[in-house]
């Protein structure tokens, strides 16, 4: 039994490492998708009142 929950407590940290890492990785694409939509809708709110 001890194996199996050394195991087991092995294996949640191991998810919860790649929970973490998916969401940092995520987290930092949305923001620089949102980060180039901005500055497109910058540039052509500039664009337009030219």
């Amino acid at each position: 039994m001890d194996n199996i929950s050394v195991v087991l407590t092995h294996m949640r940290r191991f998810a919860l490492n790649i929970i973490c890492v998916n969401f940092i990785f995520l987290t930092h694409m949305g923001y620089s998708f949102i980060r180039e939509r901005l500055t497109c809708s910058s540039i052509c709110v500039k664009f337009l009142k030219q």
